[in-house]
């Protein structure tokens, strides 16, 4: 195993439900969402960020809008698409933690592995219970 191979960790956050019927766990991977960068408001709203979701909604739709009436041209048009996508790339984990959050999840842990298994296998042996896949 190189030294590469030996640090490429990265860091999960963990949210348990406080809720005394659902004690689900969550677990969000740091860093940036391919996914959300392709399908922003799509991905923000199958993860329940309802108000990121519109705020981007209505952003694409006001560019949207400015460049079909040549108040904006195509290349600023593409670059500011591309500037929003990047963002929404970016900060798209951070709204839906935020938003577990917001719905009584409590952040229990956060978990440095090299893969969501090995960090499920790390936090419950952390808390004492065995890990199933």
């Amino acid at each position: 195993m190189s030294i590469i191979e030996e640090y490429d960790m990265k860091v999960y956050n963990v949210l348990s439900s406080t809720e005394t019927k659902d004690k689900s766990t969550v677990f969000i991977e740091e860093g940036f969402s391919f996914f959300a960068f392709i399908f922003q408001v799509a991905w923000l709203l199958y993860h329940r960020t309802w108000l990121p979701a519109i705020m981007i909604f209505i952003v694409n739709s006001i560019l949207y809008t400015l460049s079909q009436k040549n108040y904006l041209s195509v290349e600023l048009f593409g670059g500011l698409n591309l500037i929003l996508a990047l963002i929404v790339g970016f900060f798209a984990k951070t709204w839906y933690l935020e938003s577990l959050k917001r719905k009584d999840y409590v952040q229990e842990s956060l978990i440095a592995a090299r893969n969501l298994d090995e960090a499920k296998f790390k936090y419950y042996k952390q808390i004492g219970e065995e890990y199933v896949r």
